[in-house]
C-alpha cells in the first residue's frame, strides 16, 4: 500500500533547530524550522509525526540550557500538535540492517516515519534520506513549495 500524502514526519533536528530559536541559545541560526512547523500546523488534513525518540532527544539536548519548567512546557505542545510514533526493539532491528544509509538515528526516524506510512520526512539532512524508499524528504525552508 502506498503511503499516505497527509502524514508528515517531522525529524528531531527541526524540533531542536525551532527550539534553539525560540530560545535564542545560539546567537546566529538561519532556522526555517519554527516557521515550518507553523505552516504545517495550519494545513487542514494534514498529521504530523514525531517518534517518541525525539521527545527523549529533545529532552536530553535541551533541558540544560532551558530548564525542566520549560521543558515540560515544551514537551507538552509537542503532545497536542504531533501524533507520537513508539520507539521499539522492531524499530532498531531494522533500521541496523537497512543499508540504504550510514545515519543510525535517521534509519530510526524513518523506520518510524513507515509504521505510520508517512509519504512526507521533514528534516534539515535531506541527504541522508535521499536514498530512503517510500518517501519524500525536504527541507522546512522548502516546506511551502512541497505542501499545499
Amino acid at each position: 500500500m502506498r503511503n499516505n500524502e497527509n502524514h508528515i514526519f517531522v525529524d528531531t533536528n527541526c524540533i531542536i533547530a525551532h527550539l534553539v530559536d525560540k530560545y535564542k541559545l545560539l546567537k546566529h541560526t538561519e532556522s526555517h524550522s519554527g516557521n515550518a512547523l507553523h505552516f504545517l500546523r495550519s494545513r487542514n488534513g494534514k498529521k504530523l509525526f514525531i517518534s517518541s525518540l525525539t521527545i527523549a532527544q529533545v529532552t536530553a539536548k535541551l533541558q540544560p540550557y532551558i530548564g525542566a519548567e520549560n521543558m515540560i512546557s515544551e514537551i507538552t505542545d509537542l503532545l497536542q500538535f504531533f501524533h507520537i510514533v513508539e520507539f521499539n526493539e522492531k524499530d532498531i532491528q531494522a533500521a541496523l540492517t537497512n543499508p540504504l544509509s550510514k545515519d543510525i538515528e535517521d534509519l530510526y526516524q524513518y523506520e518510524m516515519s513507515q509504521k505510520v506510512k508517512c509519504f512526507y520526512v521533514m528534516t534539515n539532512n535531506t541527504k541522508d534520506f535521499s536514498a530512503l524508499a517510500n518517501i519524500v524528504a525536504f527541507a522546512p525552508s522548502k516546506v511551502r513549495k512541497i505542501i499545499c
